[in-house]
């Protein structure tokens, strides 16, 4: 359904598991808090330039002690290290030659350890909020480490081929999948010329695509192959004109890539969309089903624990159930979660902090304080939210932390040799953080994000369209052709949205979707709502989206009321976004200086000495980054 996330929505994703810290979101947590480490400085890691080449035949990569890296205070980075390090980087990027990654794998290295060196110089491994974020993080790994551990004992092959059969059943029975080459181009204009100049000559049409693959596409990565990218389907990529064309032809239209370009499409074959096999995708169907494991992990710490839990209007409150955990395929038949207890009528500002709201059997308890203490590390889309709707989710988020934490010592988990170097590395990466942070906060300025949004707004689309709509929305199509009939016969829109609606995040806004834009929309809806004109009402029903337990089509009456050129967001709307792109291009050269500083000698996987100079930094990537 096309409509606004309500906060009870919000509040349903807090409490997953009962809790933000709790299954996905200790999975999430970590991630998020690893992610923030190295968006602050990811780029800043490689900004040496890339002179990647290719090994020498006689290079000796097998040699792990050979020295790469030397500093003035005579610490050392090995080969060993930099292959160490590839090996951490996803299957995928691992199956590029070793060569090609060698460079940026280095600079990695050495940009760690200068960032370390300059934070642990300035203190920051002493800072009190620094080692209280380390604290949380190291926390989050342990109770990680310890659904992973128990969620697999539960998760066995049967298990997953029930899941991947559920998938092969959700397959379209009449969708195709297209073997393609491609010829990218920087520019629309560029990409037509192509095209026009490839469907207006006779000839070999694959062989002449091939040729004007080596001669005009700046795609590097596919160029070698010839522009092929092999099979693609439309969760690849969107775009009927490519599916509906046939088998030896060139795509009619040129089609963009995001944040790469236009390119112009050749189908060497076409086939019904396969199903991959089962071992190929076992790994992320195990994955997917994870949290619904960890679910169960959880609810038997609950259970064991004997915790007894007390309401905000002191009288004692049931342990909650856990809520269905969405797994590979959602499951039609799971119960739905009961509803919280109502506390809207207690005024919480007076309740002591010293209350106790849940006490274990080991006698063990936890206070109000600890529960409002636990409102700062909440999204900020959340914080605002009326404490009493909070305190459940919230409550468990504590007792779960506390009952994980415990079963993940109790399993040894603590002294685990992978858990110790993840979470001395994670140490690390908060601490370098923490630096860059400060850095940054001194030299980015107001004037630094005007230009970054004036660029950010030369690339912004000039012609996209987006539509505002209103509904009502109806469980049948039936109902819905009714209202269109009473609303043509005199009766009030609003009224009608009041009265029969479904969609209860849009009734108190009048049926308000907001505006949407064009190519956010399926092709065959924006066809019909573009067509019309402002301040009418289309004739037939539209279905916008399922709903119910069985998702089942619903239908809405639906009125346009505004057509416009998509808008640009202010700046004050994407300042964060355009903080986060510009400290992406000052943190490489915060990191370039304290490289200068550091005279640091790096050898190329050859044994040769590299140059050690920054590269120019264009603000253009700025603006790609706040757009992305």
């Amino acid at each position: 359904m096309m409509a606004k996330t309500s906060l009870l929505k919000a509040l349903l994703m807090l409490s997953i598991g009962a809790s933000v810290n709790l299954v996905s979101d200790i999975k999430a947590g970590v991630k998020v808090e690893e992610a923030k480490v190295e968006t602050k400085f990811a780029d800043a890691k490689s900004t040496t330039a890339e002179s990647i080449g290719t090994a020498k035949a006689d290079t000796n990569l097998s040699d792990t002690s050979r020295v790469v890296a030397e500093f003035l205070d005579g610490s050392k980075i090995t080969l060993g290290q930099v292959q160490a390090l590839l090996m951490e980087l996803p299957a995928k990027m691992r199956e590029a030659p070793f060569s090609k990654l060698y460079v940026s794998l280095l600079n990695r290295l050495v940009n760690s350890k200068i960032l370390l060196d300059a934070a642990m110089t300035a203190g920051f491994d002493r800072d009190a909020d620094v080692q209280k974020r380390i604290l949380d993080a190291k926390e989050l790994l342990l109770q990680r480490a310890f659904l992973d551990k128990e969620s697999a004992k539960l998760i066995n092959d049967d298990i997953l081929r029930a899941e991947y059969d559920k998938l092969l059943k959700l397959i379209p029975k009449d969708e195709m999948e297209c073997e393609v080459q491609h010829i990218l181009f920087k520019t629309k204009e560029e990409a037509q010329k192509a095209l026009k100049e490839l469907t207006a000559t006779r000839g070999n049409l694959e062989a002449r695509f091939t040729a004007a693959v080596t001669a005009k596409s700046v795609d590097e990565t596919t160029k070698p192959n010839k522009g092929y990218l092999g099979w693609i389907r439309k969760t690849d990529l969107k775009n009927e004109a490519l599916y509906q064309t046939e088998k030896g032809a060139v795509v009619p239209e040129v089609i963009q890539i995001p944040d790469q370009g236009y390119s112009v499409f050749f189908i060497k074959d076409k086939r019904p969309l396969q199903p991959a096999p089962f071992e190929a995708i076992k790994p992320q169907i195990e994955k997917g089903i994870t949290p619904q494991y960890a679910a169960k992990v959880l609810e038997g710490l609950r259970k064991e624990s004997g915790l007894q839990l007390t309401g905000l209007d002191a009288k004692p409150m049931p342990l909650p159930e856990m809520p269905p955990m969405p797994g590979l395929v959602p499951d039609k038949d799971a119960p739905k979660p009961a509803e919280r207890k109502d506390f809207s009528a207690v005024n919480e500002k007076a309740l002591d902090n010293s209350m106790v709201v849940g006490v274990f059997t080991n006698g063990d308890k936890i206070t109000l304080g600890q529960v409002r203490e636990s409102l700062t590390t909440l999204p900020e889309q959340l914080k605002g939210a009326p404490f009493h709707q909070l305190f459940e989710p919230l409550l468990m988020r504590v007792a779960d932390t506390k009952l994980l934490i415990e079963a993940a010592k109790k399993a040894g988990l603590e002294t685990s040799a992978d858990l110790l170097k993840k979470q001395e590395e994670l140490r690390k990466g908060l601490i370098q953080r923490a630096y860059l942070d400060k850095q940054l906060a001194q030299v980015i300025t107001p004037e630094m994000l005007s230009e970054a949004y004036k660029e950010f707004l030369k690339i912004y689309p000039k012609d996209d369209m987006e539509i505002r709509i209103r509904h009502v929305m109806l469980k049948t199509k039936e109902e819905a052709e009714a209202v269109i009939k009473e609303i043509k016969a005199g009766k009030k829109f609003d009224d009608c949205v009041k009265e029969k609606s479904i969609d209860t995040n849009t009734k108190e806004t009048n049926g308000d979707l907001g505006y949407i834009p064009k190519k956010e929309m399926p092709t065959d809806l924006a066809d019909v709502l573009f067509k019309a004109t402002k301040a009418t009402l289309i004739p037939e029903p539209v279905v916008l989206g399922k709903a119910g337990e069985n998702g089942d089509a619903v239908y809405s009456v639906i009125r346009v009321e505004d057509k416009r050129v998509v808008q640009p967001p202010a700046l004050e709307d994407i300042k964060a976004e355009l903080v986060r792109a510009v400290s992406t291009r000052e943190a490489a050269k915060i990191v370039m200086q304290l490289r200068e500083q550091s005279k640091v000698v790096m050898r190329d996987i050859d044994g040769n000495v590299m140059p050690n100079t920054p590269p120019k930094t264009a603000l253009s990537g700025t603006a790609v980054a706040a757009a992305g």
